[in-house]
């Protein structure tokens, strides 16, 4: 298998910024499975051969810098050995690397019994430079996490055309789009496509053509058209990685895709969707129960390269009334453990069910079901369907999960018509369903709570009339959170709420409640509308703060739903016709007011698909339709052809757009879903029409399209803007690490420039350190800095507020382009503090001036 040892380091991404007045071609990425941490490029002192100067190991490949170029060595399964190197042509005859950024600590070598081969205190570097690669070029290569980076600097007036790249034991490559599909053994490899642009001094971008092309030689070339040569170029390198989830593709079957993703434990990610084809690559292992001419579930844990942990597929092919079966998945969730909840709901009558299922027979159209899998994809542990007497033609939908870490299984949705005897262990939620000839099937929401053998219905309590469940969220106490819309009257609130009387008694509006651990009471309950007659609002995706605070993003076809004064779009902007648009809220934690609540979007496109951390910062993702303006710095900044997708951050109380970007290229896609990861990078997944090039890694679990057609795909992007890097993770603080970003990018003369912060502790005190990077990490008080205190440093007082949230304007001197300094945070911990520790500390950045 030559993913671990070869298809993992033949991405090449590139990015050319400004430094210090020369034009950056930056951060191609050579990722490597399976690595974890840091590596070290270790100097060689005589323990390797002589040609390596500098290694490093990531992932079980070791990386080494050569006199003549970039060598990976790896060792399969089989015991093989595979080595292969990124050489650079037509430059310097053996360019000699060297180390930069040193570390800590040394290295010992004692190779046998005589010690005069023993080799001592070798050094250890974060990178390794080649000087004058080629004339006024040099390349930079370091190693971050499971990736490694390098810089090619170009000096002003250099032809980037000057680059000429080859892979020595890499076969057949050939230009693709954008991009290069090139074979290393069996592999077939798709470096990324190129997605350029370039930066004007006030941080406006213009879209760039950049393309890879293959020489008669076979050497790998940059070509550039229409480029302004006084501009820098940024080629961009945000896809962290990307895969296929698809089927071969048999014309005139059904749409496959990505139907749902969660992040999960260990920066694993979930990933649901459906398909109607046997073909669908399950892996070795995985539980598979695929009868012919079905429709089927699919079911992906991916590690945090886009590898499989597992990919499955169950579902089922006869059913009570129609040609072919109908299964689909609505809900998602995880455990710590790794065990995946899947809920939807299903028309198949041979749908796989365990021994000690609630219930394993179908009856009428349809039923919810709800199943887990072990942690290795390999068992059914619980599948259990949740039927009823309804009437022909409609379902029992599931449509939000939770899966708690005990095993028990709880599931909310709706349900059609008379109810379910079982639904009901205690007294609804309001006025029983009354159907009527105006709604002679009543939508009636339900929440359910399953033994971990999903053979007992520990309680269950349905809601009133025409009130359905679309969201279920549960918070750290244990406390269980609906939302939904509601139409039919009777519908309870409690004193205090935010809204306590339906403004209408015929519209359809939303509410959100709050229920018990066991779902005996009732703790509060709001609705959230307007008077209009006309309101018809929707309630989608649901998520909850550390402090109990609830996100809540909608659709709504009325300019006057509530909103908090001061957000972003308070009201809409005008629209011709019919009236539609998509908003955030944030309701307190007892349901009494509204933190905030703005309008993102007017049109069907919205922000929705709201994610908050620990400090309530919303991250949201939606389709195009927002009226905000993308932010400086931010990738494809430029809606185009086949940009499906928006992705924006913003502060707690949703007044400033922190950053918003644009996903989307020239191949036609469809996202369904998202879900943002703990380091605050972001899934996104759904269909793609084909034959294209995705943004897809090498290493990824299916980088090449299997077909035609269209099927599914998962991609995770980091939010980060040009002029920005990351240099090193943040120290634990009492809610985990702190996080630090800048909300545009870093140009000459900005008066707009600015960091914020998440995760800090509360109302705590604390320090903006601005300055040059440390030779080495400093430890203070238990946290670590990376900036020098020693080289000119400059140091800011800031207070994180009572949800351990900053923001610090940081306006951007007239410096010369290239100027980079440091930033980072310290913060004084409280003494209750979990960490233990008297400070904290953000990750840092390292900021170049634009």
């Amino acid at each position: 298998m030559l993913a671990l040892a070869l298809g993992s380091f033949a991405r090449l991404t590139l990015c050319v910024t400004a430094v210090c007045g020369a034009t950056v071609l930056a951060r191609p990425v050579l990722h490597i499975e399976g690595a974890a941490g840091s590596a070290r490029f270790v100097e060689n002192l005589g323990q390797w051969p002589a040609d390596v100067r500098f290694a490093a190991s990531i992932g079980g490949v070791v990386a080494r810098a050569e006199c003549g170029g970039l060598g990976f060595h790896a060792v399969e399964p089989d015991g093989r050995a595979t080595y292969v190197r990124l050489v650079f042509e037509g430059g310097a005859a053996r360019p000699e690397p060297q180390g930069v950024e040193l570390l800590p600590g040394v290295h010992h070598y004692y190779l046998g019994n005589d010690p005069g081969r023993w080799r001592t205190n070798a050094r250890a570097y974060a990178a390794v430079r080649y000087a004058d690669l080629y004339t006024g070029v040099d390349l930079v290569l370091r190693a971050e996490g499971p990736s490694a980076k390098y810089d090619l600097i170009l000096a002003p007036g250099v032809d980037p055309a000057v680059v000429r790249a080859r892979w020595i034991g890499a076969d057949d490559a050939q230009a693709a789009g954008r991009g290069v599909a090139l074979r290393i053994g069996s592999a077939a490899i798709h470096e990324l496509p190129v997605v350029a642009w370039q930066t004007r001094a006030d941080g406006a971008r213009i879209d760039a053509d950049v393309r890879w092309t293959v020489d008669a030689g076979g050497a790998l070339r940059l070509v550039t058209q229409g480029l302004d040569p006084a501009l820098p170029l940024v080629v961009d390198p945000e896809i962290v990685w990307g895969t296929y989830l698809a089927g071969g593709y048999v014309p005139g079957s059904p749409t496959e895709g990505t139907r749902l993703v969660r992040a999960g434990s260990e920066g694993s990610t979930f990933v649901a969707g459906k398909t109607f084809l046997q073909s669908f690559p399950v892996t070795p292992g995985a539980y598979r129960h695929t009868p012919p001419n079905g429709h089927y579930i699919t079911v992906a844990r991916l590690r945090g390269d886009g590898s499989a942990v597992y990919v499955a597929a169950l579902g089922g092919s006869e059913i009570l009334w129609e040609t072919s079966g109908v299964s689909d998945v609505d809900a998602l969730s995880s455990d710590s453990q790794g065990r995946v909840l899947v809920a939807g709901y299903t028309r198949s009558v041979d749908f796989p069910t365990t021994k000690l299922a609630f219930d394993r027979t179908l009856h009428q159209a349809g039923a919810a079901y709800v199943l887990r899998l072990s942690a290795d994809g390999a068992n059914l542990e619980l599948s259990t369907l949740l039927d009823g007497d309804v009437a022909e033609g409609y379902s029992i939908h599931a449509r939000g999960c939770h899966a708690y870490e005990d095993g028990r299984v709880l599931l909310g949705g709706s349900f059609p018509g008379t109810t379910p005897a079982f639904l009901s262990t205690y007294p609804p939620i309001g006025t029983p369903p009354t159907p009527t000839s105006a709604f002679p099937v009543v939508s009636v929401g339900f929440v359910t709570c399953f033994d971990a053998t999903g053979s007992t219905i520990l309680w269950s309590r349905i809601l009133g009339d025409r009130a359905g469940v679309s969201q279920l969220a549960v918070a750290s106490n244990g406390k269980i959170h609906l939302s939904g819309s509601v139409r039919g009257p009777g519908f309870p609130t409690t004193p205090g709420a935010f809204m306590t009387a339906k403004p209408h008694p015929t519209n359809q509006i939303l509410y959100a409640l709050q229920l018990s651990n066991d779902g005996s009471q009732l703790h509060w309950s709001t609705f959230l509308g307007t008077a209009e007659s006309s309101e018809v609002t929707w309630a989608y995706d649901l998520s909850l703060d550390d402090f109990g605070v609830l996100a809540l993003s909608f659709l709504t076809n009325v300019r006057t739903f509530p909103t908090t004064a001061d957000s972003l779009l308070p009201t809409p902007p005008p629209l011709p016709g019919s009236f539609s648009g998509g908003g955030i809220l944030r309701l307190a934690p007892d349901g009494g007011h509204l933190v905030a609540s703005t309008y993102t979007s007017a049109g069907y496109g919205s922000l929705g698909a709201p994610h908050v951390d620990r400090s309530g910062l919303v991250t949201a993702v939606g389709q195009p339709g927002s009226t905000f303006p993308a932010t400086p710095g931010a990738a494809d900044e430029t809606l185009g052809p086949g940009s499906e997708v928006q992705i924006g951050r913003f502060d707690p109380r949703l007044r400033r757009l922190l950053h918003l970007r644009h996903f989307g290229g020239p191949v036609p896609k469809f996202i369904t879903t998202a879900s943002v990861h703990p380091d605050r990078s972001v899934t996104v997944g759904g269909s793609v029409q084909a034959p294209g090039l995705m943004p897809t890694t090498p290493g990824a679990f299916q980088p090449n399209w299997p077909g035609a057609g269209v099927g599914g795909f998962a991609i995770t992007l980091n939010l980060t803007v040009d002029g920005v890097e990351p240099l090193a993770s943040g120290t634990q603080a009492c809610r985990g690490s702190i996080v630090t970003e800048a909300w545009r990018n870093p140009v000459a003369g900005a008066a707009d420039f600015g960091l914020y912060v998440s995760g800090a502790p509360e109302n705590a005190r604390g320090v903006l350190f601005i300055g040059r990077p440390a030779p080495a990490p400093a430890a203070f008080g238990g946290a670590l800095l990376h900036v020098d205190r020693t080289a000119g440093l400059r140091a800011l007082r800031v207070r994180s507020d009572e949800f351990g949230y900053l923001e610090a304007e940081l306006p951007v001197p007239a410096l010369p382009p290239g100027t980079e300094f440091t930033v980072q945070f310290l913060f004084q911990n409280p003494p209750q503090c979990a960490a233990g520790t008297a400070f904290s500390s953000s990750n840092a950045l390292r900021l170049t001036v634009r």
